[in-house]
């Protein structure tokens, strides 16, 4: 079986701003390819995940693969269908490794130790905490067979703060290892707390048999207790005890993953006596195991760690893919412009936000405390926003997209919006750089099996008709050109025919439609070791829903072989969008990763799309004109992605209004929209429209035109709430104590100039140097919302 891995280096990207101008250097290396076999040493220094497939075990109708991370960290792999649901019967209860706070104090400990004092060498052990191995293996073992304190860069989060205590199987190296704590001396309702990651399945699961063995476990992960310094112990906790009513199917189902569970022994036996406590792994070919968190005292002790911040990426953004060459880019992505994008925060137990949001005509940031904010984005490049939540006094750590740019001076995390992104990535390696719904940051491996028999269980007698994979519904209409799909280890004999086919797919993943089809036929034998890239053409597709696209004819050709370019991010294969067509029973189904395979995993083909999100914009982001009561006449300037020739105004406009598209009459002209409002008729104090605009591939923009009996969007000072001062340093608000929360600042046209949390005290100066001279309206925002008008 061959294995190879492919990795496509990041690039330095440096942004230099000016207003409204976006210079990018871009240093793209070429990709790297690394040809790995059976029984090879596979490490790097970087933390990030990768794995490689080191041995595979067929026993019974069973498959167990083992994999090697990048990091050295070996984990299995069960390739077997999962079985159908049982009923629930959980033992313990796996912890959620978000952090968790409590108001009142922390009990006093008569032990605890959460390996946060940690120094970062290999060696390092707690104060008065002891190691012994009965095999022989030494700390510094490269392989971290033996008890080592770790951060997170083994892909499994500590369950308390940074550090935590681990211990990786081995494949050929007995283990007998044991953590010891120091003597301590436990007192009256004492109960011994510790959290511990396992999965009873790897450990019950006999490599030899692939079954499950009780009396032969893999391995064994016990908690002891020592009243004579060490001398004798007794067994207070054996992690496989609890599941022994549990069948093959059901720990299968329930335990195939390991997780973090929280332990409570009691110690009311020992009270008064001096004790050690010990934590001892044995076993081969067992599995990885995790401590954290140890305590000895009454409650469970919280701590006072921060809370986490972080946010996934707005809908209708795309991960960058690769160029037909197998060029990448990490840490950009592409999104539409002018669009109202929601970032959408995924903290956890957070109290306070505080966001720097890029700005739209400067690369530089605002500070938002809102919780999910929305911006719109020209078409350009900005950086992402960097998050910081607290939980009273406690706060995290800034976080960005992919953990790349906590500087705004340095943007290695940068999105594009509106167009195509070569359009604005210029750059000679990098021409048809596709999207895609991957992160090549965290590498991309692939996978090669014997011929018909691929990854995602594709099988030799044909019952796998299709690899697929699903892209959500956008959040705007985007123009599709064409499919690169990237494999490895590829042969095929010249006529060798692919087929794509393109599903429309509701939110549910239920198929609708079939909108295209494409082929590709080879014209020449090809035999080639690492990437090669099948390129499809399906004209120009507008795309307005969810997407299935599949790929056919991979097993069913004689000659015909390939390995997957597969993404390694998520264990949860649902979460990688990859999809199989099956025949069952004479009937052609849909499954998900997680009707076929119960382990962590990757996409099943590396799709990159090659898509334009067309737009529509004023050039300023005005979206809002407000006409006085007499005939008033307003001209914005525009852009867009394809001419103005092509724009209409969808909806209908009133009599009282006259709305002019009015293109470009030579090169150098720019488009813009005219609007005209009519006296407001007697009787009538306000009304308004919203004006929507777009062309024929997918770009809108829509204004909201309104008409009022005072010129601007409320009378000033028409709040009874809020008293406006204007100072020699600034403008002086003044409202009700703790009844506003924050302050949006909006200038003529509507654009956003300024974002201010308010303080509960009921008084705030905006600084004189925040607005220069001008109408501004402010948007106050709490318990209600209040809008007054203010002239600098």
């Amino acid at each position: 079986m061959k294995k190879t891995a492919c990795f496509f280096l990041a690039p330095f990207l440096r942004v230099l701003a000016g207003k409204g101008i976006l210079f990018l250097l871009l240093f793209l290396t070429d990709s790297v390819v690394i040809h790995a076999f059976p029984d090879t040493v596979w490490r790097y220094p970087d933390q990030r995940k990768y794995e490689m497939p080191l041995k595979t075990f067929t026993r019974n109708g069973k498959t167990i693969e083992i994999l090697q991370t990048r990091n050295g960290r070996l984990k299995k792999r069960m390739q077997e269908k999962k079985p159908a649901s049982h009923f629930q019967k959980l033992p313990s209860i796996p912890l959620s490794v978000f952090p968790s706070f409590h108001d009142d104090e922390i009990p006093p400990s008569t032990l605890f130790e959460s390996f946060e004092d940690y120094d970062s060498t290999q060696i390092w052990l707690p104060e008065n905490w002891t190691w012994e191995s009965k095999t022989g293996i030494q700390r510094n073992n490269p392989d971290y067979i033996t008890w080592f304190t770790s951060s997170d860069f083994l892909d499994v989060r500590p369950s308390d703060g940074k550090y935590s205590e681990w211990i990786n199987f081995s494949i050929e190296q007995l283990q007998d290892e044991w953590l010891i704590s120091p003597s301590f001396v436990p007192q009256a309702h004492d109960t011994l707390f510790f959290d511990a990651n396992f999965s009873p399945f790897w450990m019950l699961l006999n490599m030899e048999t692939l079954k499950i063995d009780f009396e032969h476990p893999a391995s064994l992960l016990q908690a002891m207790i020592s009243t004579d310094d060490g001398k004798n112990w007794t067994s207070l906790w054996l992690a496989i005890d609890a599941y022994r009513d549990y069948d093959y199917d059901e720990l299968m189902e329930y335990f195939l993953e390991s997780e973090w569970h929280e332990i409570k022994i009691t110690l009311e036996e020992y009270v008064g006596q001096t004790v050690k406590i010990a934590f001892r792994y044995e076993g081969l070919f067992g599995d990885n195991n995790g401590l954290d968190r140890i305590s000895v005292s009454r409650e469970r002790p919280f701590t006072s760690k921060a809370p986490a911040a972080s946010y996934d990426i707005p809908e209708g953004f795309f991960m960058t893919g690769l160029t037909p060459e197998g060029n990448g880019v990490t840490g950009v992505m592409f999104a539409p412009a002018y669009l109202p994008v929601v970032w959408r925060n995924t903290s956890f137990d957070a109290k306070q936000f505080h966001w720097e949001m890029p700005t739209v005509f400067e690369m530089g940031s605002y500070i938002s405390s809102e919780e999910n904010p929305m911006e719109r984005y020209i078409q350009d490049g900005y950086y992402f926003p960097v998050l910081t939540v607290n939980w009273e006094d406690k706060v995290s750590e800034p976080y960005s997209w992919s953990g790349e740019a906590t500087d705004l001076s340095y943007g290695k995390a940068v999105f594009f919006a509106g167009g195509n992104i070569n359009d604005h990535i210029k750059i000679k390696e990098l021409k048809d750089l596709g999207l895609g719904n991957f992160n090549l940051i965290n590498g991309i491996t692939s996978y090669a099996f014997e011929e018909g028999n691929y990854l995602f269980g594709t099988r030799p007698d044909h019952s796998v008709d299709a690899i697929a994979n699903y892209f959500q519904k956008p959040a705007q209409d985007y123009i599709l050109k064409g499919v690169n799909i990237a494999v490895s280890n590829f042969q095929a004999p010249a006529g060798t025919t692919f087929e794509l086919i393109i599903h429309r797919s509701d939110e549910n993943h239920n198929l609708l439609d079939t909108i295209a089809t494409s082929q590709w036929i080879s014209d020449k034998a090809i035999a080639v070791p690492d990437f090669y890239n099948i390129g499809f053409k399906t004209g120009e597709l507008l795309v307005c829903d969810a997407l299935i696209m599949e790929l056919k004819g991979f097993n069913r050709q004689a000659g015909v072989s390939l390995s997957c370019f597969s993404e390694v991010l998520h264990d949860d294969l649902n979460h990688n969008n990859a999809y199989l067509f099956e025949w069952q029973n004479g009937k052609r189904i849909l499954l998900k990763p997680s009707d076929i395979l119960q382990s962590s995993g990757a996409t099943s083909l590396c799709f990159s799309l090659n898509l334009t999100y067309s737009f529509i914009g004023p050039l300023n982001l005005e979206y809002t004109f407000t006409s006085g009561p007499q005939k008033e006449e307003k001209t914005v300037d525009m852009t867009g992605y394809y001419p103005a020739g092509s724009w209409t105004i969808v909806n209908p406009v009133p009599q009282w209004l006259n709305v002019t598209i009015v293109p470009e009459s030579n090169e150098n002209a720019i488009p813009h929209i005219r609007f005209v409002t009519d006296d407001l008729p007697e009787g009538i104090e306000k009304q308004y429209v919203d004006i929507s605009i777009c062309d024929t591939k997918g770009g809108d923009y829509t204004f909201r035109v309104i008409q009022d009996l005072f010129s601007g969007i409320k009378p000033p000072e028409s709040s009874r709430l809020i008293e406006v001062r204007n100072l020699g340093n600034g403008t002086e608000l003044i409202y009700p104590d703790d009844y506003f929360k924050s302050l949006q600042v909006y200038n003529v046209s509507g654009q956003k100039v300024g974002f201010y949390p308010l303080p509960a005290s009921g008084k705030f100066i905006l600084p004189a140097s925040a607005l220069k001279r001008g109408v501004y309206f402010l948007q106050f925002t709490g318990k209600m919302t209040e809008t007054v008008k203010v002239i600098r």
